[in-house]
């Protein structure tokens, strides 16, 4: 049976140009160059579930669900532009790389190598520029001219969609005699209809089942976003598995439904509303390219390599109107009665959500190996200490002597953790056996190797500690250092009552009382 892009694909069978989707994920890449008239060679993700929805949305089986790092360069198709995401694991504090830790940054940097395609095309969220001068410069070693700019959805679109990401293009040297422009971003405003994205009819009562509302008041046809709890009303809808996102009709609060959140970013080709797991649905569409960014630069990479060299005043869509981005999210007030709207609550019972309920899994779960077990609830910790407002959390990172669980940046106003340092430090044990003193010492090392600026640190030992633990908690209280201890227990509590903030508070005063 045909997709329903199965006719579009078979015109473009004919063209000139091919690609190769590295990481195609739900196939946002490969949506925007089909547009732009290219033909899919092969996309390759390792999430089965990802390659499902693929392959009903393009038809053919066209996307294979297999680890990349374990093929053979030999066994995936030749094509004129490879595309893929970036990987930023790897990059620590201070810009060293981690092999181990990034084997799909590796395995891309091989793989253009041994293929040498005319151009490439990567994506990636917003880091800082010196990572990203440092990713050009392993492509420009292998023979590629590099050029990288930061581009907002939205400007594209003209939908009220805030999705902004880095766009990296390599264009092989031997065909590199102009530089190479991204197109600029623009939109005729009068094609919009903003009504005709968002507002869907006939809604499924699952999108009205929303947690914790009553004390908010919401307008009819406005934008709002919960963000670490918190509602905001918003001039756009915002991507990311950070925020929650919601549209206020006739009938009261609810949810985007999922063809909503797919149609800003060019998506609307599969009936994602009625996929099972609501949840991981909306991860899957927010993980995805933007393919109507993608087909903006994937057109002015063709017109380059047909010898049409653009300039910085080319672009595509003829209009004189230009949009930039700009995310306006204002906090609601709390404790306004809603009287207007009656929604219905969703069961106590429905929490902790599906995405908690994956991390907590994964970490209780088996794993392959100790690496990926340790992961697992780096990953769950990671999100844990993201939803207090003011921490601004970054993953695995590893100095020239030592490996950095999380770091967070504290910017918190809570009148607990205000006046403690900038740098938080955090250090994740997913042993079977309980964590003894050696590796406490070994952390409080870690805090006193910043500097000066790390005072405070949150232990994670999911199946807990020893006495011997315990002691040298007692016998640190005479040092600078506070040292909160965080256990499996505690955790999955807070998680389950939305108490997170609530739980470090009494946690931390109790590790000053120690």
């Amino acid at each position: 049976m045909k997709s329903m892009y199965m006719i579009g694909r078979m015109k473009y069978m004919k063209q000139q140009f091919s690609i190769i989707d590295v990481f195609c994920g739900i196939g946002g890449m490969s949506k925007g160059f089909l547009d732009a008239g290219y033909q899919v060679n092969e996309a390759i993700d390792l999430d089965k579930e990802k390659v499902s929805i693929y392959n009903n949305i393009f038809g053919e089986n066209i996307a294979k669900c297999q680890d990349i790092c374990s093929m053979n360069p030999k066994e995936i198709r030749d094509a004129d532009i490879i595309t893929g995401e970036i990987i930023f694991n790897c990059i620590s504090i201070a810009g060293k790389k981690r092999e181990e830790d990034y084997p799909l940054n590796k395995y891309m940097i091989s793989l253009v190598h041994d293929k040498r395609p005319k151009a490439i095309l990567l994506e990636v969220a917003s880091v800082r520029m010196n990572i990203i001068q440092e990713i050009c410069g392993c492509y420009a070693n292998i023979g590629y001219h590099m050029y990288y700019e930061k581009l907002s959805g939205q400007s594209y679109s003209g939908l009220p969609f805030h999705d902004v990401k880095i766009y990296i293009v390599g264009i092989r040297k031997d065909l590199d005699s102009e530089e190479f422009y991204f197109p600029k971003a623009c939109y005729n405003k009068n094609d919009i209809d903003e009504k005709g994205y968002l507002f869907e009819k006939n809604v499924d009562s699952w999108y009205r089942r929303i947690n914790r509302i009553e004390n908010y008041k919401f307008e009819e046809k406005k934008i709002y976003i919960r963000h670490l709890n918190k509602f905001h009303e918003s001039n756009l809808i915002m991507n990311g598995s950070m925020f929650e996102n919601f549209l206020c009709d006739g009938e009261g609060l609810r949810r985007c439904t999922h063809i909503e959140m797919a149609r800003l970013k060019g998506l609307a080709l599969y009936d994602y509303n009625e996929y099972k797991n609501k949840r991981l649905m909306y991860r899957y569409i927010s993980q995805a390219s933007n393919a109507i960014v993608i087909s903006y630069i994937a057109k002015a990479l063709r017109e380059y390599l047909r010898g049409e060299k653009s300039t910085k005043d080319t672009t595509i869509c003829f209009s004189e109107e230009q949009l930039i981005a700009q995310s306006n999210m204002k906090p609601l007030i709390e404790n306004v009665q809603n009287e207007k709207i009656d929604l219905e609550e969703e069961n106590n019972d429905v929490c902790p959500k599906d995405e908690w309920d994956e991390l907590i899994d994964a970490v209780c779960g088996q794993a392959k190996n100790n690496l990926e077990h340790g992961r697992s609830l780096e990953k769950l910790m990671l999100k844990f200490f993201s939803e207090v407002e003011g921490f601004q959390c970054q993953p695995n990172a590893r100095t020239e002597t030592e490996e950095i669980d999380i770091w967070i940046l504290n910017k918190s106003k809570d009148e607990l953790f205000v006046k403690e340092s900038n740098l938080i430090l955090c250090e994740c044990k997913n042993w079977k056996d309980k964590i003894g003193r050696v590796e406490l010492s070994t952390f409080i090392e870690k805090m006193k190797n910043r500097n000066g600026r790390c005072k405070l640190g949150f232990f994670i030992a999911w199946n807990g500690v020893t006495d011997n633990f315990e002691k040298e908690l007692l016998r640190i209280t005479r040092g600078e250092e506070v040292i909160v201890l965080l256990t499996k227990e505690g955790i999955v509590d807070a998680i389950k009552t939305e108490n997170i903030m609530k739980y470090l508070q009494d946690e931390y005063s109790k590790a000053l009382l120690r």
